[in-house]
């Protein structure tokens, strides 16, 4: 029972976080990039860059209240893997039937001196038992970081893949399992994942189980899909020594005009100011 609730908790939240990144990669792709002007690569990796972090942020964010959400209900709900609490009754079976009720009566889990009735969180190590069951309590061996709680969802949380990154322990763990269909469960690879084999499931979960976010950029594409009319560029190179020559010969040639201009100005005004003047006084008269 524990097992089975353990397993069904990391696959339903493996299928909620796939889901989430899904629709949110599907609103991503309706979205268009709209520029005044042909942007350049640098420019375009940038926009990129930027809307792909905000990608990440919103599908990280509905994926966490999505999980909130889920931790919520099920808080308040009776554990169907008995986490939380035990179900009694005092009526025998043998006398009952179709049209009797049935009356129970709930009892706090106890883990330690933990009881779930005051401590959401309590929790204890998982162990793998002679007989399958805890009956006897005739334990073999324990299962590493690997927890049973109150309620399924928080102690997956709490726990680790740890054993599954270990051949004897997984091998031993698959040796207790009595199952009708054969169990080939390959050991993880650390070297293959930036994930280390003692990091909490809740860490991966809050990374949406992804162990790398791969991107391309094709600015080419991006070029041809735009289809600019009119394409102006510039460039940064170093002056030669003949560039240098010439523009210095150019500004010479320039200098030497200006001055020829303004010296044949002054040139004149003194030929103006030297010239002889005559002066004609005209005396005026009164008739009668």
């Amino acid at each position: 029972m524990v097992g089975e609730a353990f397993f069904s908790s990391i696959a339903t939240l493996c299928s909620l976080a796939q889901s989430t990144i899904s629709d949110n990669l599907y609103i991503f792709n309706q979205t268009t990039l709209i520029t005044g002007s042909a942007v350049s690569y640098a420019e375009l990796m940038a926009h990129a860059d930027a809307a792909l972090n905000q990608f990440k942020l919103n599908t990280l964010a509905e994926f966490r209240r999505a999980l909130l959400l889920i931790q919520l209900h099920t808080d308040a709900m009776f554990s169907t893997a008995r986490g939380n609490a035990d179900l009694y009754t005092y009526q025998l079976v043998s006398n009952i039937t179709q049209a009797d009720r049935i009356d129970f009566h709930s009892v706090p889990t106890m883990y330690g001196n933990c009881s779930c009735a005051l401590n959401d969180y309590c929790q204890q190590q998982v162990y793998m038992y002679s007989n399958g069951n805890e009956s006897t309590y005739e334990i073999k061996f324990p299962i590493p970081n690997v927890f049973i709680g109150c309620f399924v969802t928080q102690s997956v949380l709490q726990s680790t893949l740890e054993c599954f990154f270990n051949k004897t322990c997984l091998n031993a763990v698959q040796a207790e399992i009595s199952s009708a269909q054969s169990i080939n469960v390959s050991v993880l690879d650390s070297n293959l994942a930036r994930f280390s084999s003692e990091m909490f499931i809740g860490t991966l979960i809050n990374a949406l189980m992804v162990d790398r976010w791969a991107q391309t950029v094709q600015y080419s594409q991006y070029y041809v899909q735009c289809a600019p009319e009119l394409c102006t560029y510039t460039f940064t190179a170093r002056n030669n020594a003949l560039y240098i020559l010439t523009t210095v010969i150019g500004l010479i040639g320039g200098l030497k005009v200006i001055l020829k201009g303004i010296g044949s100005l002054i040139y004149g005004l003194i030929l103006y100011q030297m010239q002889p003047r005559i002066t004609t006084n005209n005396r005026a008269g009164k008739f009668y």
